[in-house]
């Protein structure tokens, strides 16, 4: 079932995305600052998070990801909706025999992300790292990427603080869905996303 009725409300509710592209342009400085101290690519990674299930969880994320969308061409848009049935696919296989999923986001095109401009937040933040303060657990740490472990100079203790970055989506999110009246769940990977998208007819078609 979609979100919100396609394609117009979608289009519409686009509108209302406000700071989010400079939330997320924020992410972006302070993720490649830290990796570059790290020395840390992801090219050739044997454990690229490009294969790892991911849940995102705002309807922010998802109407950004549906803004990029709108600009691929009518063969990009079937080219990626046929690589979403063959993920859920593959993760109804997998959590049927309670596997691991390593399946390829479809949006990966040749090692490439066909909506990078627009990926979510586990996107940008994935790798490094990291620490945030939970109000009810305290600080949360996380230990990054393995391939940390074999670059120089090996991690220090510097972390990338995902509080702030945290805060201003919540808020960004909050704003958006008062403004939509929009309360349902999100529990979507990024396959389930583009399984609700209607994008408009290629100009060039």
């Amino acid at each position: 079932m979609p979100l919100l009725p396609l394609p117009d409300a979608l289009d519409t509710a686009v509108g209302h995305l406000g700071p989010l592209p400079g939330l997320f342009a924020d992410m972006d400085r302070a993720y490649h600052e830290l990796a570059a101290h790290y020395r840390l690519e992801c090219q050739d990674c044997p454990d690229n998070c490009c294969q790892t299930l991911f849940h995102h969880h705002t309807l922010a994320e998802y109407l950004y990801i549906y803004s990029g969308w709108q600009a691929l061409t009518a063969l990009q848009r079937e080219e990626c909706h046929a690589r979403a049935r063959a993920y859920g696919h593959a993760a109804q296989v997998a959590a049927t025999r309670r596997q691991r999923l390593r399946a390829w986001c479809p949006l990966n095109d040749g090692g490439r992300c066909r909506l990078y401009g627009h990926r979510p937040m586990i996107c940008r933040l994935h790798g490094v790292p990291s620490e945030f303060r939970h109000p009810v657990r305290g600080t949360v740490q996380g230990p990054g990427c393995h391939r940390l472990d074999t670059l120089a100079p090996a991690p220090d203790g510097r972390r990338l603080d995902r509080t702030l970055f945290y805060r201003r989506l919540v808020e960004i999110e909050h704003r958006l869905r008062a403004r939509l009246s929009h309360h349902t769940r999100i529990q979507m990977t990024i396959a389930d996303m583009l399984m609700t998208f209607q994008g408009p007819p290629d100009p060039a078609a």
